[in-house]
Formats: C-alpha cells, sequence, structure tokens
C-alpha cells in the first residue's frame, strides 16, 4: 500500500482549530446516542453540557475554562481523531472540548488550538 493511500492528508496536522476539527469528522464514537443519531445533535448536545457550571455532568466547565485559556491542554487525554477505512474520520475523544472551541471560534472569531491525535481504526465507526 503507497503511503497516500494510508495517511489522511490532515494527518500531517499537529493542531487544528475547534471549526475546523468539526468539518474534519463525519462521525463519532458518541454518535449513537445522540437525538436522531445525527452529529449536528451529538455537537449541539456537548456544546450545552460544555456550558454547564463545573459539577457532575461529564465535559462541564469546559466552555468557560477555554474563553480563558484559549487553548486546549490536556497531555493525558487529548481530543482524538479516528481515522477508519478509506480514510474517513470519526470524533473518539473530546467531543466537548472541540464543540466549545468551535463555538468560542464562531462567536468572537479567536481560534482555539486543539493538539491533534489520531488512531488508526477499522470498523464500524468510519
Amino acid at each position: 500500500m503507497a503511503a497516500h493511500e494510508s495517511v489522511h492528508p490532515v494527518q500531517f496536522k499537529l493542531f487544528m482549530s475547534g471549526q475546523e476539527w468539526k468539518q474534519s469528522v463525519t462521525d463519532s464514537v458518541d454518535r449513537p446516542f445522540a437525538k436522531d443519531r445525527k452529529m449536528s445533535n451529538l455537537w449541539s448536545e456537548k456544546l450545552s453540557e460544555s456550558k454547564e457550571p463545573h459539577g457532575p455532568i461529564h465535559g462541564a466547565g469546559i466552555h468557560s475554562d477555554l474563553q480563558f485559556e484559549g487553548y486546549v491542554h490536556n497531555p493525558d487525554d487529548p481530543p482524538t481523531i479516528l481515522v477508519g477505512s478509506k480514510n474517513k474520520m470519526a470524533q473518539g475523544e473530546g467531543h466537548h472540548r472541540v464543540a466549545a472551541a468551535a463555538d468560542i471560534e464562531r462567536t468572537t472569531g479567536k481560534p482555539i488550538w486543539i493538539p491533534t491525535n489520531y488512531e488508526k481504526r477499522g470498523g464500524g465507526y468510519t
């Protein structure tokens, strides 16, 4: 297999903005749990949860943290893009961080940079 057949062009990026990240993925490990199983509903749900005050809800407080810090950081649990068959890309980890970053960019015009982490996957996500 030639290198261009096994590596998605986006995989050469070390960082992506929230908007760019959302546009790069077409599926998610969490999509089966979203209303009507739609990605647009999934992103809305994750954004709403990220705007909740810090507390028991997974992802709560991320939005305010990103507004203050201006970038995504968590080297122990980075947001992940799963690259599957035919180089289709799906969201693995970090839904709340990506949704919050994209929203902040949309409302302020300021990019929030996300370090990219890729995992090669086959199977049902892509």
